[in-house]
């Protein structure tokens, strides 16, 4: 199987929200078929078959009868393989900031209202639990008004290197009704105080990517890289 024809198998196991939550109870570690079962309302046989959709596309394994854990391995894979162009969108910017003045205003809910949305939108609130599992929500107000919430998790945190969140989750872990993509937020020291800034927005389905496409992705993204490095620079 290929890279890209893997990352569509996961994709596709993942659209599911029992399945997400799924992975989220063996994020915390190996259990049974009937200690997955207990918190919804289905059968042991029909949690075996997500089970066998999630084993499926490398994302748990099965090892003692019964027993199921979260396979870390094969998520990493996935998370190297960048970028994919049936389901990525990606923003690049080399900025003459130093990439830890960066990580701060990705992960500082002050700072961050101060840059996140693009102009004359505005970003009036922000709170931010930047750490694995840990909960966000931001605000964004249209030019008439409107507010526009959006609640994710953090998946991944690496001080000044790299932030990785998505809005499958609305806190750590329940699963959202719909999740549209994920992003994932890198930051390569060049020295000399310049910083490689990339952004990819990784998305459940090819269908989502071209919808974000649509909607201004590399415009309002690209803007909002402007806006990051203009406040940075000042830190």
């Amino acid at each position: 199987m290929t890279a890209s024809q893997r990352l569509d198998v996961t994709f596709a196991a993942l659209a599911d929200p029992t399945r997400r939550a799924i992975l989220a109870r063996l994020a915390t570690g190996e259990t049974s078929v009937k200690e997955l079962a207990e918190p919804f309302a289905m059968s042991q046989p029909a949690i075996s078959k997500h089970l066998k959709v999630l084993e499926r596309a490398g994302l748990i394994s099965r090892g003692r009868p019964a027993r199921s854990s979260l396979d870390r391995e094969p998520q990493k894979e996935i998370a190297m393989t960048s970028p994919n162009t049936n389901h990525d969108l990606v923003l690049t910017r080399v900025m003459d900031v130093p990439r830890e003045k960066l990580f701060r205003a990705w992960t500082e809910a002050d700072l961050l209202k101060q840059w996140f949305a693009p102009l004359p939108y505005t970003t009036p609130h922000a709170e931010i639990d930047a750490r694995p599992g840990g909960a966000s929500y931001i605000v964004m107000r249209s030019p008439d008004g409107q507010d526009l919430p959006n609640r994710g998790v953090f998946l991944e945190v690496v001080k000044n290197e790299k932030v990785v969140f998505t809005d499958a989750f609305t806190k750590a872990w329940e699963p959202s009704a719909k999740p549209f993509f994920t992003g994932i937020v890198t930051f390569e020291d060049l020295g000399g105080g310049k910083t490689k800034y990339t952004a990819v927005a990784r998305h459940w389905t090819a269908e989502d990517r071209e919808t974000h496409e649509k909607m201004g992705f590399h415009e309002g993204w690209g803007q909002c890289a402007d806006q990051l490095a203009a406040l940075a620079a000042k830190l």
